[in-house]
């Protein structure tokens, strides 16, 4: 089966839904982390990532390497590749290099630093 590719002619493509982390864990409450992880489960893993990141304050990059995402999601190197760079072309995450190895910062992520609970 394969997966089908998002379009950037599509008229939804600049169609933007904003978030938060409450809702994704609402949503995936309930799901067994024994499997194979699913692109929604894994792309939560994602902003977990990125929340840690941002949360700890060491750099604005996610925590994580293409390697260790592969493990922890039990799919291969090459799909979190091509699932990473599907996220990059949709304009939800940036891979850069940095230190000859690739890092990844999620770009739907705002973080609310004033409590009032918008961002």
């Amino acid at each position: 089966m394969t997966t089908p590719k998002i379009q950037q002619n599509n008229t939804l493509a600049n169609v933007r839904i904003n978030t938060d982390i409450g809702l994704w864990k609402m949503l995936l409450q309930g799901i067994k982390k024994t499997h194979k992880l699913s692109r929604v489960e894994a792309f939560y893993d994602l902003i977990d990532r990125q929340c840690l990141s941002l949360i700890k304050g060491d750099n604005v990059y996610l925590h994580g390497t293409i390697t260790e995402m592969a493990k922890a999601w039990c799919w291969n190197r090459e799909t979190v590749t091509h699932f990473l760079d599907s996220l990059e072309q949709a304009g939800m995450l940036t891979i850069e290099t940095e230190d000859n190895r690739k890092v990844f910062r999620l770009d739907c992520i705002t973080v609310n630093n004033d409590g009032s609970g918008t961002p």
